[in-house]
């Protein structure tokens, strides 16, 4: 697998498809870290209502 050195941008077909298949994988990577971020914003909004109501501090240092 190599590619070649004429600078037209020709690439050999192997190695394109194990880049679209790479970027794929970084693509599904990408989206369960957004999802996993949003779980945890919807966490954190839920603990920081809570605390509101039983007039906790905001912060818990020994955390």
């Amino acid at each position: 697998m190599t590619t070649s050195n004429t600078g037209t941008g020709d690439v050999d077909p192997e190695v394109r498809q194990e880049l679209e298949r790479l970027r794929d994988s970084i693509d599904n990577i990408d989206a369960a870290v957004v999802h996993m971020l949003a779980e945890r914003f919807k966490a954190t909004q839920q603990v920081g209502r809570l605390k509101a109501v039983h007039q906790l501090p905001p912060a818990d240092p020994a955390r």
